[in-house]
């Protein structure tokens, strides 16, 4: 392989670490994401088994107008955190399809300058190779100058 250093090496890394920190970015970011998942469906129960609570405290006629007012601004509480959480969900997946288009974009662009760099190296393979057998034809060119130049002194 031709040790001939790529033009663009410096920019091929600097390719490679923006790639790998867009991995790193959308890595986080899904993970952020499966966190608020996790607490959605934590808050979904609570308002689940609050409800559950009201009905059964309902059968049991342990209702009062107190009561009623706890509980509706209870549910009201769980609901509004709901809705925020739903909403940093959503925030949090938009930002995960934004980091993934950019990831795609820089493992594209290391891919391109990757096969510019193969493309090189192949052109430099090449012309060596027309280099060595140019040197060849013209060493068997001599040759055989200098054995037709002996055979005529020869004879």
């Amino acid at each position: 392989m031709p040790t001939g250093k790529f033009r663009f090496d410096t920019l091929l890394k600097i390719r490679e670490n923006l790639r790998d920190e867009k991995k790193g970015e959308l890595l986080a970011l899904q993970k952020t994401l499966d966190i608020l998942e996790k607490e959605r469906q934590e808050w979904s129960e609570k308002i689940a088994a609050h409800l559950l609570e009201w009905k059964t405290a309902q059968k049991e006629n342990h209702v009062s107008v107190d009561i009623l007012i706890q509980h509706q601004n209870y549910h009201r509480y769980l609901t509004d955190q709901l809705v925020a959480l739903n909403k940093k969900i959503e925030q949090t997946a938009y930002d995960v399809e934004q980091k993934h288009t950019e990831l795609n974009d820089a493992v594209r662009d290391v891919k391109i300058l990757e096969k510019l760099r193969e493309k090189k190296q192949i052109q430099q393979t090449e012309s060596e190779q027309r280099k060595v057998e140019k040197q060849m034809d013209e060493f068997v060119s001599q040759e055989k100058t200098f054995q037709k130049i002996r055979q005529e002194s020869g004879t």
